[in-house]
């Protein structure tokens, strides 16, 4: 009996030690998607509606420096 108990404590803790790995690997993946979403969005944007009379050197890297900085900042903020 005791050996069954221990058993079914490994296992539990097994299951559970997947199951946390698998939504750490999901949470990752969505971090990932939402972060690229929002900065080629805020990218487009600074583009084509805020830097649209700048030279277009100057509006890639305005853009793509703010989209970045938004993106860096928004990311490493706590909840």
């Amino acid at each position: 009996m005791l050996k069954n108990t221990n058993e079914c404590v490994h296992l539990s803790i097994r299951v559970l030690w997947k199951k946390n790995e698998v939504a750490e690997a999901e949470a990752t993946t969505f971090s990932l998607f939402y972060n690229n979403a929002l900065f080629l969005m805020l990218v487009v944007v600074g583009s084509f509606l805020i830097f649209k009379s700048v030279t277009p050197a100057y509006n890639y890297v305005f853009s793509t420096l703010g989209a970045a900085g938004i993106i860096a900042l928004f990311s490493t903020s706590t909840q």
